[in-house]
């Protein structure tokens, strides 16, 4: 196998373990450990139910959307590499990220988790406007921008020090989007400005 195979292959292992569609969960899991006595823990109960809610509503669903589109023919595959086939995966997952952010609210959920969904429903959101200005914004640059802006704000409640959590998250994001560019799936305009974006309105749903 030539290097160039290895590095491609190892790239698109990189492409799926840090699928953006994975980033909310993970995010909910270090908050829940994070501070177990402000939200819930782990291995309680009503932490298995909040951890099962974010699999559910940003992993299960998501990802049995993308799946019927798919067998429906609206897109080639889950990887929408096309800007074009992005459109309407774009509108049905960020119709579901807004309802699953109402969703949480409506049970109480503790706010840094509701605004989690709302900062994934907002990327969608510019992700989709992005596509109608037709722009292939990196989606994997948007789902780190969120991460990184979820584990910063972290500082707030977090009973530990998060300067390791930060450093791996940013970690985390380079090779997401290093991952984006060795495949060519994206220039380096479309990997940046996805991290701008993730980390901008995941900030933006913490504080309004």
């Amino acid at each position: 196998m030539s290097s160039s195979s290895v590095i491609r292959f190892f790239a698109q292992a990189v492409s799926v373990v840090l699928h953006p569609i994975w980033m909310c969960t993970l995010a909910a899991v270090y908050y829940l450990w994070s501070n177990p006595y402000y939200f819930h823990p782990l291995r309680s109960p009503q932490g298995a139910t909040v951890l099962f809610s974010f699999v559910r509503d940003t992993l299960i669903f998501p990802a049995a959307a993308l799946f019927l589109l798919q067998k429906l023919n609206f897109i080639k595959d889950i990887a929408m590499e096309e800007r074009k086939q992005r459109l309407l995966p774009l509108l049905i997952l960020m119709i579901l990220m807004f309802s699953a952010y109402f969703n949480f609210k409506r049970f109480e959920m503790q706010e840094p988790l509701q605004d989690l969904m709302l900062g994934a429903a907002f990327s969608l959101l510019g992700a989709y406007f992005a596509n109608v200005m037709r722009f292939k914004i990196s989606l994997h640059g948007i789902g780190a921008g969120c991460l990184v802006a979820a584990v910063l704000y972290s500082v707030r409640f977090s009973l530990y020090n998060i300067d390791v959590f930060l450093m791996a998250a940013i970690l985390l994001a380079g090779l997401a989007g290093t991952a984006r560019l060795l495949l060519n799936a994206h220039t380096s305009q479309e990997v940046y400005a996805g991290y701008a974006m993730g980390y901008t309105l995941q900030l933006l749903a913490f504080l309004v």
